[in-house]
């Protein structure tokens, strides 16, 4: 019975430069999309309050704060 020969080589430099730039890009496109729920529900949470003060629909001049909106992204 003859031995078996395993030979492991690397994956080359450009598979992990892809991997991190799409990796980061993922990450940017996450971040995003968290902070635009942020900014949305705490302007919610801003415009319920100036309509429990009586301010009426002045809330509605709030606007988006998430950098997704801002971007168009």
């Amino acid at each position: 019975m003859s031995g078996v020969n395993v030979g492991i080589r690397m994956p080359p430099r450009s598979a992990f430069d892809d991997f991190e730039r799409e990796t980061k890009a993922r990450l940017k496109t996450a971040s995003l999309n968290a902070t635009q729920i942020a900014a949305g529900r705490a302007k919610a949470k801003v415009q319920g309050g100036m309509r429990s003060a009586g301010l009426g629909r002045l809330g509605n001049a709030i606007g988006n704060g998430g950098d997704l909106g801002k971007r168009g992204a």
